[in-house]
């Protein structure tokens, strides 16, 4: 039990149980070893440390640790308000490894866009093993959020890089954000389109277009992606 006045460095949050001290509340996974607490306990965790504390780490690798039986509770955690937290779920989800694919592809339908792009950034990290994911990849192109589309670009383009032709299904929603909104996205379109190569052929009116774009790096991806 913590009482208040000691170096904790918070403020309490239960009831006073007397007028001289506050108790800190029960949490019935402390004490049981790591592989035994549950997820939730782990995820307070994130959420009241930061990335360099000793303790973030140790409850990245306890999550991770917790393996399959995590990863519902961690896709969830990828939308939380605590960017501590969303970063945490993130690296635990890649510690567990490529079996977390299809959860991941699941998770590019979710309601929420910061759900939806750590999905995205996650098939970004296991390219070599999400051959699986282009279909999905392919429909998130037409996601309502910048940042998703922006990720699922970089995906595809990573995905592209290892498999080439076998992405060319992306190649028509790829073209299409050379127009859009954003220009990172744009430009990471461009990428994409230049790492499928000649596969990508039905694109080249699309990328000689985005020659004439008014952001510089959007000009350079697309003429590197002609020459490719």
């Amino acid at each position: 039990m913590l009482f208040y006045g000691t170096d904790v460095g918070t403020e309490p949050t239960g009831e006073p149980r007397c007028q001289l001290c506050w108790f800190k509340p029960q949490n019935h996974d402390q004490g049981l070893p790591m592989e035994t607490k549950s997820a939730s306990y782990w995820l307070d965790i994130l959420k009241t440390t930061e990335t360099a504390d000793r303790r973030w780490k140790q409850a990245v690798n306890g999550l991770a640790a917790m393996g399959m039986r995590a990863v519902p509770a961690l896709i969830d955690a990828t939308g939380s308000d605590h960017p501590e937290v969303r970063r945490g779920a993130g690296k635990a989800l890649h510690k567990i490894g490529p079996a977390t694919i299809p959860f991941l592809m699941k998770a590019l339908r979710h309601d929420k866009p910061t759900v939806r792009e750590s999905a995205a950034r996650g098939l970004y990290g296991f390219a070599l093993k999400a051959q699986q994911a282009i279909p999905a990849l392919t429909d998130a192109l037409q996601d309502s959020d910048a940042f998703v589309r922006q990720w699922v670009a970089t995906a595809l383009q990573n995905l592209a890089h290892h498999f080439g032709p076998v992405v060319k299904g992306a190649v028509p929603g790829l073209a299409d954000l050379l127009k859009d909104e954003d220009f990172m996205v744009r430009e990471w379109a461009a990428h994409a389109l230049g790492s499928i190569g000649a596969a990508a052929g039905s694109a080249v009116p699309a990328l000689q277009a985005a020659l004439n774009d008014e952001v510089p790096s959007v000009n350079e991806a697309a003429a590197s992606a002609l020459r490719e």
